[in-house]
């Protein structure tokens, strides 16, 4: 009967194998409490809770102590979202917009800047213009 805190390792392993002495708690939301606790659940062996928190998205096991502060909790849910929202399949890629060849603009765009470049070229002139008149 283990009754002490574990380290990392042994947690992963009791967590992957559903031992009976792994229970998880969430944390309650105090007035006080920080807004990042929800996300993750505390984890505790045999009653004990333990150095380490289970975050609810990716079931990682984050280092957590109330002394300490939330800081890495913050780090990971921030990472957490991240990955989770690159790994979307609808998202467009670069290549979805440009050619995958040696030519560095699409005719279509180069053309749309060339026009640009000689309407803002006028409008600078023309300010010249009325200014030295």
């Amino acid at each position: 009967m283990v009754s002490k805190l574990l380290k990392r390792d042994q947690l992963e392993f009791f967590l992957k194998n559903n031992d009976k002495s792994i229970k998880l708690k969430k944390f309650e939301q105090t007035d006080r409490g920080s807004s990042l606790l929800p996300a993750f659940n505390q984890i505790l062996v045999n009653g004990v809770v333990q150095i380490f928190v289970l975050c609810d998205k990716c079931r990682s096991i984050i280092t957590y102590k109330s002394t300490t502060g939330t800081g890495g909790l913050k780090k990971h849910l921030a990472s957490c979202e991240k990955n989770e929202s690159s790994s979307s399949t609808t998202q467009s890629t670069i290549k979805t917009y440009y050619r995958n060849n040696k030519s560095t603009l699409p005719g279509k765009l180069k053309k749309q800047i060339n026009v640009s470049r000689s309407v803002k070229t006028d409008i600078v002139t023309a300010s010249f213009t009325a200014v030295n008149d």
